[in-house]
């Protein structure tokens, strides 16, 4: 009964095969939570960090074009963080 309420499989002493339980099971989707939440971090992380330098270097007097230039992005994406600033 606790195996159809769980989707638990009960091993008998002796057998040899691989039984996940609950445990194991949470502990491995918080593990795969917390790596899909390190990337999507770094990736903002990253995002922030570009868009800090756009604009310093837009304050500085670089032209959009040398901004794409330095910072190796498309111009047209300079100038939409642009506008968003």
């Amino acid at each position: 009964m606790i195996g159809m309420i769980t989707d638990l499989q009960l091993v008998w002493p002796g057998e040899k095969r691989e039984v996940r339980n609950m445990c194991t099971a949470l502990e491995e989707l918080k593990n795969e939570c917390r790596q899909e939440g390190r990337k999507e971090g770094m990736l903002e992380g990253r995002s922030e960090g570009i868009r800090e330098s756009v604009s310093k270097l837009l304050r500085k007097g670089f032209s959009a074009l040398e901004a794409a230039d330095l910072l190796d992005l498309a111009e047209e994406e300079i100038l939409q963080i642009q506008q968003k600033a």
